[in-house]
């Protein structure tokens, strides 16, 4: 365990970190805005589980901002059954979850987001807030360079340059991929 490098070996339920990513999917559909209101009273009833906010808060009339602002468990699901299943999956996707990175440092784990693939409305709405699958630090990390550079998420690498002794210096271009608009990056940056 002394040479596994945790931020790529050890994937973990990451919780409330993971609400901005799905906000932004969110944002991104045009589904919500900074502004789009619902009304929390607490907890919500999904297959026959009671899912609650953190501390058993009740928030009342709540804007998308507030849902990230006060990490209100259920309006994440609130905006997570608007993206739907198919939608939800297709952006965790896009963000980098559930497959490696590609970072070339041996021992690098995928996370899991199979719980997504499964038809049942409680894993969606157990993933809307982090729950139910797993994710490296990285790419968390990933996820949030994206969200704050315009929409474009960069593979993370390790070597900057190669320098030859022949003086001949091979620098790194890092690979970007859009994974939502430069709009939904601003909104979401100006929310968090």
């Amino acid at each position: 365990s002394v040479f596994n490098n945790t931020t790529i070996f050890s994937p973990y339920e990451p919780g409330s970190v993971f609400k901005p990513i799905i906000m932004a999917a969110g944002l991104d559909l045009g589904l919500v805005n900074p502004f789009t209101t619902y009304t929390d009273t607490g907890e919500r009833i999904i297959n026959g589980k009671k899912i609650r906010n953190a501390l058993n808060k009740v928030y009342g009339l709540s804007t998308m901002t507030n849902v990230l602002e006060s990490s209100i468990n259920t309006g994440m699901i609130f905006v997570a059954e608007k993206i739907g299943r198919e939608r939800f999956k297709e952006y965790v996707e896009k963000f980098g979850f559930g497959k490696k990175i590609g970072i070339s440092l041996d021992t690098e784990l995928p996370g899991d987001i199979d719980s997504l693939s499964k038809k049942s409305a409680i894993y969606i709405a157990n993933g809307s807030f982090g729950q139910g699958l797993t994710a490296t630090p990285l790419q968390i990390a990933a996820a949030y360079a994206a969200m704050a550079s315009g929409g474009n998420m960069p593979t993370p690498y390790i070597v900057d340059e190669i320098r030859h002794p022949n003086g001949q210096i091979d620098k790194t271009e890092p690979e970007t991929k859009l994974v939502i608009s430069p709009n939904t990056a601003k909104l979401i940056t100006a929310i968090l």
